[in-house]
């Protein structure tokens, strides 16, 4: 068996590190994650939901509301795969475009969707906004909404 050359076994080295890069960046993300490492999905504080439709509803949730902790244990639930740079028509498979404002301490994360295959998200203080497809998909959307509009009848 023929010994492999010191130049074969350095690009042997660099193919190697290339396919676990590309692992690393394209499996999916936690939401902590996706929103930006500095978000601790335990630290938030409030969240505020804008369900754009046929009219605009808006609905608070503080810490003592014991929805805040199913909204995150649902969002928490899933794992996010990266679409890359977000802003972009998200199609519209849900009856309500939905933006969520998590607040942490004086940090306001951003959480948007609409029925379509991404999600977008964004970070405190960031300038870009980043798109992820939950892996659940258009059903989990669906889930959240629910929840949010739940709270609007109690």
């Amino acid at each position: 068996m023929k010994k492999l050359s010191t130049k074969h076994k350095i690009a042997l080295v660099e193919i190697v590190i290339v396919i676990l890069l590309a692992v690393w960046i394209f499996s999916p993300k936690s939401l902590q994650s996706a929103m930006g490492y500095d978000f601790d999905p335990a630290q938030v504080t409030a969240v505020t939901a804008v369900l754009s439709g046929d009219q605009e509803i808006h609905v608070d949730l503080d810490e003592a509301d014991p929805a805040i902790g199913e909204l995150m244990t649902l969002l928490e639930s899933s794992r996010y795969r990266p679409q890359g740079d977000g802003g972009l028509p998200q199609g519209q498979g849900l009856d309500h475009r939905v933006t969520l404002f998590l607040r942490q301490a004086s940090k306001v994360y951003t959480i948007t969707f609409s029925g379509g295959d991404q999600m977008d998200f964004r970070g405190s203080g960031e300038e870009g906004i980043r798109a992820f497809r939950p892996t659940e998909g258009l059903p989990f959307q669906q889930e959240i909404l629910d929840l949010l509009l739940e709270q609007t009848q109690n």
